[in-house]
């Protein structure tokens, strides 16, 4: 048994095999995925990492995998983007890191400020791993493969059995980075843009519109003086 988003990959390849097929005259009549559609699937999955479950998660982590951790969920960025971090991303005079177009989903480079926070954790990252190009390495010394980040998933998935955090996905470090922002102030545009999401719907999911509108509306209503 596979979730309906496996199925849907393979539906969604072979349905493009078939656009080609009948494109290069090897295919005649309709496409049958076209026909029949994709599996329904499950809405936004959003797990978010708790304050206590945080400080358990990093005192269960080895000491290369702690600082990927903390820096995962001070900047929202995705896995592939920390393991492909070089110093020379690194801007400590204006305090930001630059993602590469070449390595960001959206295909578009992007910058993410860097916190008073994560400005030490770095500088003290920089003395472990300053001998080489890039920011974290294993803990063999050696830098991951963001192609096959299994080095890194296998001792991440060690800290989860320790704490129980059997349902956490490393994903869910950036869900929660994003949603402590949205929860305490930040703009949707900043927080779009830290995240780089190509898409404002999708940053919209760790927003509370309800909140959003009540707090517009008493805006309106501290600026309006109608007492007689």
């Amino acid at each position: 048994e596979v979730k309906a988003i496996t199925v849907n990959r393979e539906l969604q390849a072979l349905r493009h095999l078939l656009y080609l097929a009948k494109k290069w005259k090897k295919f005649f009549g309709d496409n049958p995925v076209s026909e029949s559609g994709l599996l329904k699937t499950e809405s936004f999955r959003k797990r978010i990492l708790s304050y206590n479950e945080e400080v358990k998660l990093i005192d269960a982590s080895s000491d290369h995998l702690k600082p990927i951790i903390k820096t995962a969920l001070l900047t929202a960025m995705r896995l592939g983007e920390l393991l492909t971090l070089r110093w020379q991303d690194v801007d400590f005079d204006n305090n930001f890191i630059t993602i590469r177009e070449e390595i960001s989903k959206s295909k578009k480079t992007r910058r993410i400020p860097i916190s008073n926070t994560l400005k030490i954790l770095l500088l003290e990252q920089k003395l472990k791993t300053g001998h080489s190009g890039m920011v974290f390495l294993t803990h063999e010394g050696v830098p991951y493969s963001p192609k096959n980040p299994s080095a890194l998933k296998r001792c991440f998935t060690t800290a989860r059995k320790k704490t129980n955090l059997l349902d956490l996905r490393f994903h869910d470090l950036r869900h929660t980075a994003a949603t402590r922002m949205a929860e305490n102030g930040a703009s949707i545009i900043a927080v779009k843009e830290i995240c780089g999401h190509s898409d404002i719907k999708t940053t919209m999911q760790y927003f509370h519109p309800d909140k959003s509108l009540k707090e517009a509306v008493e805006i309106l209503g501290n600026i309006g003086k109608y007492d007689d």
